[in-house]
């Protein structure tokens, strides 16, 4: 029995020395952390264009994709109504104003009759005068006196009122005109609206709503147009958004060409997250040097988070659980203060140093 005892423990012992160790020493190397990142290529603005009346579409001018200049219109809407009060509102603003001319038939009138009424003034004026004189004579009556003087007097009344009445009808031609000008600017004013134009210049058009023929109704949107620069809207993680800083240097590569690489730079974190993408939103732009990739391109980015030049690092295979690794003279486990860590490398910051030899232990 204690042959046998012996025989297993020296076969034990052969078969350990036997096992090949495997191991390392740290090394310096230059260390860099990045964050991972997904995203794409959009518009810095977007907004749409609504219809500002009712009406159909007679037609489209523009395409989706298509850059427009400033002033370009994207599409006619027809509207029987609105031409029908357009040329009503012609009609009213060309009476009324041929009302406030001199020789309008109201005008005119009330001139011939102030005309009159003043020529009459005069001549009553004139009989109370002969009529004064003859009276002083004794050759006619106070009565017939009096009654002259208020005859003059009623001429009198009655060619101010006609000149009163003159001035009110001036007054009341003169703001017909008006209201009917500014009728006459309303309705031109919708008949522009008829023809939807863009006044960015350089803006794309990203998404057309409707076609030619359809009916739109007012405030239901044309098109949603995108300004001409661009700009890279990324997804963050909840974990990673701590380490996101303005103007962090970003390294870029496109879904659709994965052999280039650009370069670029955090410009925005936008504070609010967003639940239906269950991440943040961060806003970055591709260095103006760089070639520009069509927009809508999809693309993953690493955020440069810290760079540290000669490093102290180690494998992460030999990190063991609760950072400490093996040394591989006596097996003994060391704890290590670790820094950045990579899909490679870890960073010591202390616990071993270039010397220490550790070994690689299955965990």
């Amino acid at each position: 029995m204690k042959n046998i005892i012996y025989l297993f423990i020296i076969l034990n012992t052969l078969a350990s020395c036997n096992e090949e160790v495997i191991e390392t020493k740290p090394i310096k190397k230059d260390l860099t952390d990045f964050i991972f990142a997904t995203g794409k290529l959009v518009p810095e603005n977007e907004y749409t264009i609504p219809s500002m009346l009712d009406g159909n579409i007679k037609y489209l001018y523009l395409s989706e994709g298509d850059t427009v200049k400033s002033g370009q219109p994207v599409c006619q809407i027809g509207n029987d109504l609105q031409l029908t009060q357009l040329e009503n509102a012609e009609t009213n603003y060309n009476f009324s104003k041929k009302n406030t001319q001199e020789n309008a038939p109201q005008i005119i009138k009330l001139k011939e009759q102030i005309n009159q009424a003043i020529s009459k003034c005069n001549t009553d004026s004139l009989n109370v005068i002969r009529y004064q004189k003859l009276f002083d004579k004794h050759a006619v009556s106070a009565l017939d006196l009096e009654r002259t003087k208020i005859e003059f007097l009623n001429s009198q009344t009655n060619r101010t009122l006609l000149q009163k009445s003159l001035e009110d009808l001036k007054a009341m031609v003169s703001l017909n005109e008006s209201n009917a000008k500014s009728q006459l600017r309303i309705q031109e004013q919708n008949m522009r609206y008829s023809k939807v134009s863009i006044e960015n210049d350089g803006a794309i058009i990203l998404k057309i709503f409707k076609s030619k023929g359809d009916l739109i109704r007012k405030g239901e949107p044309i098109c949603r147009v995108g300004s001409s620069k661009s700009i890279l809207r990324l997804l963050i993680a909840a974990e990673d958004i701590k380490s996101i800083l303005v103007n962090q240097s970003i390294l870029i590569v496109s879904t659709i060409d994965r052999s280039k690489t650009y370069k670029g730079s955090i410009t925005k974190i936008h504070p609010i997250f967003d639940e239906i993408l269950q991440s943040y939103i961060v806003d970055a732009i591709i260095d103006s040097s760089a070639n520009p990739l069509p927009l809508g391109s999809k693309v993953q980015v690493n955020i440069l988070i810290k760079e540290v030049k000669n490093a102290l690092v180690i494998p992460t295979d030999y990190l063991l659980n609760g950072d400490s690794v093996s040394l591989s003279n006596n097996h003994q486990k060391v704890a290590v203060k670790t820094g950045i860590k990579t899909q490679d490398y870890i960073q010591i910051l202390s616990g071993i140093d270039e010397n220490s030899s550790i070994e690689l232990v299955d965990q």
